[in-house]
Parts: structure tokens; C-alpha cells; sequence
């Protein structure tokens, strides 16, 4: 269930959001794209977008950090891919 949480700056939001014990995806709103870019691209998590939620584009991948994490195989070539973080930051045209 999404939910909103107020901050007072814009690196309190950034440590709000990465003092998390989930990351899946969060969204950021703003008139002002360079620093909704900036805010998304310091967040931990798995997806954020950017004056949008719930986009997605074919082959952009989706997965969480934290708790919110995606398993892969144990003890098999997909082991490797738990040590990796995809990031996707998506906005509207």
C-alpha cells in the first residue's frame, strides 16, 4: 500500500526513503525535473519515477533492494545476479 510520509528538505526525503527496510519503487513529484532527476537518482530502490507511477516500458527492469529484493537461484549461475542492483528511473515525455 503506498503511503506518504512528510520531510521538511529534500535530503531529509533521500534519507527518509534510504533508511528504509524496503525498497521496491517510490515515485517523485515535481514541476522542477533536474531535481526530481537528482531526488530520484539518490533514492534506493529498485524502480523510481518521476511525475508518474506504475510505468512500465518493455525491458526496463523491475525488482526491489532490502527486503523488497528479488531471490535468484542458490548455488547456481543466477546466484550472481543477487549481487547486482538494477536501477530504472522513468518519466513521461
Amino acid at each position: 500500500m503506498p503511503f506518504v510520509i512528510k520531510f521538511r528538505d529534500e535530503d531529509e526525503a533521500v534519507e527518509l526513503v534510504n533508511r528504509s527496510r524496503y525498497g521496491l519503487a517510490n515515485s517523485v513529484w515535481s514541476a522542477n525535473l533536474n531535481r526530481a532527476n537528482r531526488v530520484a537518482e539518490s533514492m534506493v530502490a529498485g524502480n523510481s519515477w518521476v511525475n508518474a507511477h506504475n510505468v512500465f516500458v518493455h525491458g526496463i527492469p523491475y525488482g526491489g533492494v532490502n527486503l523488497s529484493g528479488m531471490g535468484g537461484g542458490v548455488l547456481g549461475p543466477n546466484t550472481y545476479f543477487d549481487y547486482l542492483r538494477d536501477l530504472s528511473v522513468v518519466r513521461p515525455l
